[in-house]
This record gives C-alpha cells, sequence and structure tokens, in this order.
C-alpha cells in the first residue's frame, strides 16, 4: 500500500513536472509559429520547404524588428546555436569595426594605411596613401578579380584564399597591381587592408573584433578565421547564429545604439548606407546587374535609373549579402530585420520574390509585430508580372579544372570547407561534401584520406582533414593534386579551422 503510494505521488511529480517543463519549451517555440493564414501556408511551402527542385535551399530564416525576435526557423541540420559563414556579408562586421575604432578616436574616414601600419610592413609605397574611406568605398584601385563567377585561373580571391597566399593575405594583396582609374571595383582585398590597418590600432589586443563588437551587443557563439599570420579574413570566413544576425541588423536599424550605449558614432550608418562615389559612372545595366554598393554594406538605391536590388522594399533598405544566399536585410522605413542562410545562388528577382511570400505572410497575420508592411510587389518591369529569371549555372573548362588539380586549389578548399562545414557549423560530413562551390562530381572523386581526432587520447585535441591526391581520368589526362591539411582545434571555436 505504501509502495502504491509513493509510486503515485512519483507518477503525480512527474506530470506535474511535465506540464511545467513542457510550458517552458513552448514559449521558446513560439518564435517558429506562422500564424494560420493561406499567405504563411504559401510562405512556408514556397520559401521555407521548398522542393528539391526548387533554386531556393534555405536553411534558417529569421523576422524581427528594432528590438524584438517574433519569428525563426530552422531546416534540417540546423539549430539556434548552428553557426554559419556570411562569406562577404563579413564585410559588413569590419565596417562596424572600423566605426567603432572611428568613435574612439582611433581612426577617421581619412586615415591612411601608411599612417598606422609601419613602413617596413608595406610591400607597396603606392598603398600607404589608401585612405580608411577609399577601402570601405571599395575605390583603392586595386587591380582586384573577385568574381568566383570568372576563369579560376583568373580569380584573385581563389588565388588568396586556397593556392599561394592563405599563410599571408596582406602581403598578398599589396602584391596585387593598380588599375589606372578609381572606379568601384568589388573587392575582398580592400577589406583584407582595413583588417590590417585594425590589427595595428590594437596590436595589442588580438581579440578586437570580441571587445569592440561582439562582446558588447552579446555575441558569444562566434568564430572568425584567420590566415597563418592572424590577420582576420576581412572579406569573409565570419561565422554567426542566425540569432546573432538578427542581432547586427538589430544595431544597425538603431543607428549603432545597443541597450543605450553608442557602439558607433550616429552618422554611421548613414555613411555605410551613402552610394559609393565610384558607382556613379556605371551604367543603368550595370547597376541593375551588380547592384549598389555603399560602404561595407549594399544599398537598396536606383542610380542612373537602375532598377534596386530589391524591388519591392524601400530605397532606404540596406543589407549584408555572403555567397550562396546569405542575407542580412535592414529596411529602416519598415522597422524589419530579415535574415536568411542558405546554400543557393538566387538572383535579386528571387529575393524579391522571398521578400513578397514573406511580408504577405507578416502582414496581416504578424500585425502586433511593429512592422509596417506597406510595399509595392516585385513585378517585372516590362511585363508587369513575376518572371523566375532562373540563376544561370556555372560551368568549368577542362583548362581550368586541370589548373584547380595541379595548383593545389581543389584539393586546399575542399579541406577547408569540409573543415570549417564540419567543425563549425557542425553538419555530418556526407552533408558537407554536397556543399563545395566547385563541381560536385570532383568533391567526389577527392576523397578525405583521413580524419584524426586527436581528442581521443592522441596528444593535442586537433581534429585534421587530409585531402588525397586523386587521379582524374574523367579529364583524359593524368593529373595529381597535391595533398592538403586543415586543422581544427575544440580548445578555440573562435578560431575554426586552418589550412596548414
Amino acid at each position: 500500500m505504501c509502495n502504491r503510494n509513493a509510486r503515485s505521488k512519483i507518477k503525480i511529480l512527474f506530470w506535474c513536472l511535465l506540464i511545467v517543463f513542457s510550458a517552458g519549451s513552448r514559449a521558446d517555440a513560439s518564435f517558429s509559429h506562422l500564424p494560420n493564414t493561406p499567405e504563411c501556408a504559401d510562405f512556408e511551402r514556397e520559401i521555407l520547404r521548398s522542393s528539391p527542385k526548387s533554386e531556393l535551399k534555405t536553411e534558417t530564416f529569421a523576422v524581427a524588428t528594432g528590438d524584438s525576435l517574433f519569428f525563426e526557423w530552422y531546416g534540417d541540420f540546423f539549430t539556434k546555436d548552428s553557426k554559419q559563414c556570411l562569406w562577404s556579408g563579413s564585410k559588413t562586421i569590419i565596417a562596424i569595426l572600423v566605426g567603432h575604432a572611428i568613435l574612439q578616436g582611433k581612426l577617421t574616414l581619412e586615415t591612411m594605411i601608411g599612417d598606422v601600419v609601419p613602413q617596413n610592413e608595406l610591400l607597396n609605397p603606392d598603398f600607404s596613401r589608401f585612405t580608411v574611406r577609399e577601402l570601405l568605398n571599395m575605390v583603392s584601385g586595386i587591380s582586384w578579380n573577385e568574381s568566383r563567377g570568372d576563369d579560376l585561373r583568373d580569380s584573385s580571391l581563389m588565388d588568396m584564399l586556397y593556392v599561394s597566399s592563405f599563410h599571408d593575405s596582406a602581403s598578398y594583396v599589396q602584391r596585387q597591381p593598380m588599375r589606372k582609374d578609381r572606379r568601384w571595383n568589388y573587392s575582398s582585398g580592400d577589406f583584407v587592408l582595413l583588417t590590417v590597418m585594425l590589427e595595428n590600432v590594437y596590436k595589442d589586443n588580438p581579440r578586437y573584433p570580441w571587445e569592440l563588437l561582439f562582446d558588447r551587443v552579446g555575441i558569444k557563439n562566434v568564430t572568425f578565421e584567420r590566415d597563418s599570420t592572424g590577420t582576420y579574413w576581412g572579406g569573409s570566413h565570419l561565422f554567426l547564429t542566425t540569432r546573432d544576425m538578427i542581432k547586427i541588423g538589430q544595431l544597425l536599424l538603431n543607428r549603432g545604439v545597443w541597450n543605450g550605449e553608442r557602439i558607433l558614432p550616429d552618422w554611421w550608418v548613414d555613411f555605410m548606407t551613402t552610394v559609393s562615389p565610384g558607382i556613379l559612372e556605371f551604367s543603368t545595366e550595370e547597376l541593375t546587374n551588380q547592384g549598389v554598393y555603399g560602404a561595407g554594406i549594399w544599398t537598396n538605391r536606383s542610380v542612373n535609373n537602375s532598377i534596386p536590388f530589391v524591388p519591392n522594399m524601400p530605397q532606404s533598405t540596406f543589407f549584408a549579402s555572403g555567397l550562396s544566399g546569405q542575407y542580412i536585410i535592414v529596411s529602416p522605413e519598415q522597422n524589419l530585420i530579415i535574415v536568411r542562410t542558405a546554400n543557393d545562388k538566387i538572383n535579386s528577382r528571387k529575393m524579391s520574390y522571398v521578400i513578397d511570400k514573406t511580408l504577405g505572410c507578416f502582414k496581416n497575420g504578424g500585425s502586433d509585430s511593429g512592422i509596417n508592411t506597406g510595399l509595392t510587389t516585385g513585378l517585372d518591369t516590362e511585363k508587369g508580372t513575376y518572371v523566375d529569371h532562373p540563376t544561370p549555372k556555372r560551368s568549368y573548362s577542362k583548362q581550368e579544372m586541370l589548373y584547380a588539380i595541379k595548383s593545389g586549389l581543389l584539393s586546399n578548399m575542399l579541406a577547408k570547407e569540409l573543415c570549417s562545414c564540419h567543425y563549425v557549423t557542425g553538419l555530418p560530413f556526407s552533408e558537407c561534401r554536397k556543399r563545395t562551390q566547385l563541381p560536385s562530381i570532383v568533391s567526389k572523386i577527392v576523397k578525405v584520406l583521413s580524419i584524426t581526432d586527436y581528442s581521443m587520447g592522441k596528444g593535442h585535441p586537433i581534429f585534421k582533414i587530409k585531402i588525397a591526391p586523386t587521379v582524374l581520368s574523367y579529364l583524359s589526362v593524368i593529373t595529381k593534386s597535391p595533398k592538403a591539411v586543415a586543422n581544427y582545434d575544440p580548445l578555440h571555436p573562435e578560431l575554426g579551422c586552418m589550412l596548414e
């Protein structure tokens, strides 16, 4: 009888605890509940859970205002704690760090590289005259080829990251020739030089990104990868969670103020979102195709009658954008922040479609959100209806692939990307292999030689990924790819992965 009563009490206690904890978990999960409307069902079906055949490969999605997060969604493999690479969206973070350095009086917009970097560290005297303003506006005049869409053999970015200079990015940038003009030219090289300036200004504090920004806004789970010299990859390789990307958007939406503390000068967001002067001479067609850059961030402005990048949002909108569909979109007029992470290559028209579906969902069901959803629809300017313009698929020539194999670009890229994808983002290796920036057939041929887990009692806890030399007979040649090794130290997750 006593045992029966005891068991009954235990059962009652168990159910009480279950109710309490279930209530708590529902509160946390309420952010993921969409309003029950046809528009939101459409948004979920087409934007969040699109079919395998769709161009859209959304992985996480969040919507917020300047002071609250009210919707978030995570796809397979991802949680609120998952970090994802911002790729070129990292440039916006560098611009914020520069803004805080200016607030502290360490830099000005007219500070030249030679003012803070010792002359004996400058390989090219011409580079000493570049100013903070010129580098942020990408009008330095450095001859730099950023695009991964061009011939692999001509890509400055790929060469720096994976071939000749992943050990010393600053030296690589300084070896680049100068152009005769100062037209705007998209360049991660300019942002590497900005990180070199910050590195010298805060030379006694290698954790300056944390003290200047991350710690101040409560971003704790962050990885910012570096080259072998300790210089941060200023143009890419910053990993943040979706919620922390929202915090970056909120900081900018609130004009550089966080919880009452001013982190950026009161004019800084205006400067970042002012059109780069090097843009103004581009044609309407060029600007419509490439977008309109500001200073460390993309704007939604129309210049020379160009079509804004996202025509269904106000021209005051601005956004950080990165490879494979990463976006932090901020619309001050609408009190709106949208964060999307993905593994696709959608164009501006498709992004307009995403925005239309998002606002269509939250326009009615999210009426208490504080979002101003007055908008125009994203119409095709010629036909007046939505037209899906598929993103052209990138094809590689035989000569490009031979170069990628023989130069080590292929093996280094795979080692580095697999390492970061698995150990930093936390995806299984089988999924990471699908995400290489090179053709999937190539990533399948190049096998992972070994993954050494030194945390299992084998000494210092460093994980090593080795990529095997490979013979590619399908190219009708015999060529070998040099071995590549990427390291990850779990004792220092903030450092991410580094090539040996």
